[in-house]
């Protein structure tokens, strides 16, 4: 293991890239992006047990388990990207132990997909809600695989989290989100981007990403705002509470 990243600085990833990120994109426009990413791809061959799906450039081989009809579940086994030049499995890249699952119907109280990285004796975890059958949930998947790549990085030191035991920053665990989520979604875009040639495809996908990421970033500073008022309340009542003794203690000595 080589020397450690160095730590992050909590106040200046806080003003760059959530307070000052630039990641709005106009409804209109994200949902215009979002009803072409949902839009099934036009070329798809299925086999028992496997999908080949045509991209601009390249092809996507999806190699998986047949159906659990009691759960409604299917095990990826694999995901390999393959263009006339190379072939590269991304389940080469992730840890031996994560299973990768699809759910076949979406589930409207669960996200696109989430991630539970491995811990001690328990596997990790990639679970997709929907169809692998757009290019919206194959970035979702791509989304989540970064996050595992990511885990593997932090517990070998390649890369440094904000909110370690030397950080009193209060944005700290906030700030550690928004990174975290940075970095899967630009793995995203960058496996994608090779097997794209069309410029509106690459903006749709960015914006995509870019919405959920707004998102983060509104949310941790509502949180930190909110944090921020009730340390301000306390500070007030420990203020009054404290005059009211010194109030009571000049009494007593008249």
């Amino acid at each position: 293991m080589g020397e450690r990243p160095p730590q992050i600085d909590t106040a200046n990833f806080w003003d760059n890239n959530v307070v000052n990120a630039d990641l709005e994109v106009p409804d209109a426009e994200l949902a215009e992006s979002t009803a072409r990413l949902e839009a099934p791809f036009e070329s798809m061959t299925e086999t028992p047990g496997s999908t080949e799906i045509n991209l601009e450039k390249g092809k996507i081989l999806i190699l998986y388990d047949e159906y659990d009809k009691s759960k409604g579940i299917r095990k990826i086994n694999n995901l390999i990207f393959k263009t006339e030049e190379k072939e590269i499995s991304l389940f080469n890249i992730i840890p031996w132990n994560t299973t990768v699952c699809v759910q076949k119907e979406p589930d409207p109280e669960k996200q696109n997909g989430y991630v539970e990285p491995s811990r001690g004796n328990k596997n990790g975890e990639i679970f997709i809600t929907g169809e692998l059958n757009c290019p919206k949930m194959i970035l979702v998947l791509l989304h989540e695989i970064g996050h595992i790549i990511d885990f593997g990085k932090l517990r070998t030191g390649e890369t440094q989290q904000i909110n370690d035991w030397r950080n009193e920053d209060e944005r700290a665990d906030e700030a550690e989100k928004i990174r975290r989520e940075r970095v899967a979604s630009a793995f995203a875009l960058n496996a994608m981007r090779p097997y794209t040639t069309s410029n509106v495809l690459k903006k749709d996908a960015q914006n995509f990403l870019f919405s959920a990421l707004s998102g983060y970033c509104k949310t941790a500073q509502e949180k930190i705002e909110k944090m921020k008022k009730r340390k301000e309340r306390v500070e007030a009542m420990q203020k009054q509470h404290e005059k009211r003794i010194k109030d009571e203690e000049g009494e007593i000595e008249e």
